[in-house]
């Protein structure tokens, strides 16, 4: 197969994988989401080989948890990563605590979000929200995401682009008008692995969740034949 297949999925139906994958199958919670920054740090490598300074905006959630593995991974190639943070890592928990704590070992260099923080980047990586969304953004962090935006850098978006919401593609942030060039968002789900994704546009996103074993996969997605060994969320 050499293209993604058009069939969508919703986000309650992700989150059933990773409950039946942690819960049931007995899978740490920190193993898929360090498959997952796994994964996405390989696209990386892929897709932008020259670049070598990267910021990672964080968030509070697992979605920044998957932010703090790939800026471990970079750090570790010898790549200049740095995390900017829109919640206090003093107060996360779980694996995105973890992740955290990793990161600190790897001596990432850490700091509140500033924009001035994203000046010499060359490749953003957002992990500030993911598919939980379902409120609108407010305060720093719709500044964040206007900031992400409006860099000359391109992004790689862990989950999804942070402010859309994962099932309709409504854009969740208050008093910003979007022109329907830049908002087309197009949710698709792939059983391809990681080196294959669909580009539509110049900025691309993507976020591996790891592996899932088929009986899980066909038990969170009933009705979808392919089973996949890796499940990928691209949006352009």
């Amino acid at each position: 197969m050499d293209q993604l297949p058009i069939a969508l999925y919703r986000a309650a139906q992700v989150r059933e994988l990773d409950r039946i994958a942690i819960q049931e199958r007995g899978i740490p919670g920190y193993t898929l989401m360090s498959r997952a920054g796994e994964a996405a740090f390989q696209l990386l490598r892929q897709r932008w080989p020259d670049a070598q300074h990267l910021t990672i905006i964080c968030g509070g959630g697992n979605n920044g948890g998957d932010g703090y593995v790939v800026a471990r991974l970079a750090r570790q190639a010898g790549l200049a990563a740095h995390i900017l943070t829109l919640a206090d890592p003093q107060t996360l928990s779980g694996d995105a605590q973890i992740a955290w704590q990793d990161a600190l070992s790897a001596e990432v260099a850490i700091a509140p979000f500033a924009r001035e923080g994203l000046e010499g980047a060359d490749l953003l990586i957002d992990a500030i929200l993911g598919t939980g969304l379902e409120r609108p953004i407010t305060g720093a962090w719709r500044e964040a995401i206007d900031a992400i935006n409006a860099h000359p850098a391109d992004t790689l978006a862990l989950d999804i682009p942070s402010g859309l919401h994962a099932d309709t593609g409504a854009i969740l942030v208050l008093n910003r008008v979007y022109s329907p060039d830049k908002a087309r968002p197009v949710v698709v789900r792939s059983i391809l692995p990681i080196s294959t994704p669909r580009r539509t546009s110049t900025r691309r996103c993507i976020r591996p969740v790891g592996a899932i074993p088929v009986l899980i996969f066909r038990r969170a997605c009933p009705g979808v034949r392919a089973a996949p060994t890796k499940v990928i969320l691209a949006m352009s």
